[in-house]
């Protein structure tokens, strides 16, 4: 028997198990780069999470557009809330009331516009004038029922009417609803509403630089002047801060 040969072969399947191991061996100066890893790990976190927002973003927005179609007669106004609320935001946490949509404007007092005055009578016939709440702070709100930011807000307003009423706070309500107040009045009795609520028409509306979104809010200061415009659903914390400061001067 020739065990040399043996010998040869297997010397030759050792160097060849030996190469493809070194094969897979790492490199011996390679060295693990903690800041690269971590980075391109955030970095795929960051795709999955913006496409994550995106679906949820798109979801949210349809269920609200399809809510405001069921009212054919409010299509037009349903369609700007919709383009306040949801496309004009950076997050749909802006519906929860996370984060505000609207800014803020004329905060300096002596470039504040004095708010146009109106009088109307509220749910109970009686007549509310806007100027007879001069020396007061009135956070002055156009809704609709069929507006489900608006929605948010209410409870909101609701609980500053009786927080900050004693500062000086007065909340008024603008129903935009074109049923009027065979729509409005039971709204306001189930959810408990404490504050006066008039009907908005064109002319109000005009008035107030067109109302383009619905909820619009105008918070105005003791001397009858806009003092912050918010246009579409507002963070309540950037409501209370605002009315805290008005109260204050």
């Amino acid at each position: 028997m020739d065990h040399s040969n043996d010998r040869v072969q297997e010397a030759h399947v050792e160097e060849w198990v030996q190469n493809k191991l070194a094969a897979l061996r790492p490199v011996t100066e390679w060295q693990p780069n903690s800041e690269v890893g971590f980075a391109l790990l955030s970095q795929r976190r960051r795709s999955r999470l913006v496409w994550r927002q995106r679906g949820i973003y798109a979801l949210v927005g349809m269920i609200i557009a399809g809510g405001f179609l069921a009212f054919p007669t409010t299509r037009v106004l349903a369609g700007r809330c919709v383009d306040a609320c949801v496309a004009g935001t950076n997050t749909v946490s802006q519906l929860l009331g996370i984060k505000s949509t609207g800014q803020p404007i004329h905060t300096v007092a002596g470039n504040r516009t004095v708010a146009p005055e109106f009088r109307r009578p509220d749910a109970n016939g009686n007549s509310i004038d806007l100027a007879s709440y001069r020396g007061k702070v009135v956070l002055l709100n156009f809704w609709a029922t069929w507006c489900n930011p608006c929605k948010v807000e209410i409870p909101w307003f609701i609980e500053f009417q009786d927080s900050f009423r004693e500062r000086g706070l007065v909340v008024l309500g603008v129903s935009m609803d074109e049923g009027g107040w065979k729509s409005v009045k039971p709204y306001l009795d189930e959810r408990g509403v404490n504050y006066p609520v008039v009907l908005g028409d064109g002319n109000l509306v005009k008035a107030y630089g067109g109302v383009d979104a619905l909820p619009s809010t105008f918070i105005i200061d003791k001397h009858g002047r806009i003092a912050a415009v918010h246009a579409g659903l507002v963070a309540k914390g950037t409501y209370k801060d605002e009315i805290a400061r008005l109260v204050a001067e």
